[in-house]
């Protein structure tokens, strides 16, 4: 092995910082509001995850109807709602889900040319890719909050995949687990 004192390998404090940086990472302060009953299913209601006076996200939050095992924050990069069948198992297996829409995904995709406003997102000094996996990550800080539980992350398509991987990279204390599928 090669491996020498004060490597990389020693250093992920170090490694976490820089990709904070590379990324432009946020860390957001979350208010969440009840915005009623999803469906007929009782334990699902929606919320809207307001982040600082920036970000408005909208969420589904699906509660087993035993006491929660753990959290899990499911993504899609077709939307939340492309998530139902996904989240009803989970919660079904006594976990609480949290489909959520960052930005870029589901109700919060950019329209047309999208490519442009993550353009003029650059050029204010902003990455979507880091906007998005600090949403990813003040939702699980809030969620954490709020149900006290264990938090993962699930993400289905490369780049729901991509914001996951970066969110839980930063913050491997809060998100314990993040798997993917589809990356």
């Amino acid at each position: 092995c090669n491996h020498q004192p004060g490597s990389r390998r020693d250093q992920p404090e170090e490694a976490r910082r820089k990709l904070a940086e590379l990324v432009r990472m946020h860390r957001y302060a979350v208010r969440w509001s009840d915005a009623g009953k999803a469906g007929d299913s009782p334990g699902r209601r929606f919320y809207r995850l307001t982040l600082d006076a920036d970000w408005t996200l909208p969420v589904v939050v699906l509660q087993p109807s035993t006491p929660a095992k753990g959290l899990v924050i499911m993504l899609a990069d077709n939307g939340r709602k492309s998530l139902a069948t996904a989240a009803q198992r989970a919660s079904e297996s006594g976990v609480t889900v949290v489909a959520a829409d960052p930005i870029g995904f589901g109700e919060n995709a950019i329209g047309e040319r999208s490519y442009l406003w993550t353009l003029l997102l650059s050029g204010l000094g902003d990455r979507l890719l880091g906007i998005q996996a600090s949403q990813l990550e003040a939702i699980a800080r809030a969620a954490s909050e709020q149900y006290h539980v264990e938090v993962r992350l699930e993400a289905f398509g490369p780049r729901a995949s991509l914001a996951a991987l970066v969110a839980g990279a930063l913050n491997p204390s809060l998100i314990r687990t993040v798997r993917v599928t589809g990356a």
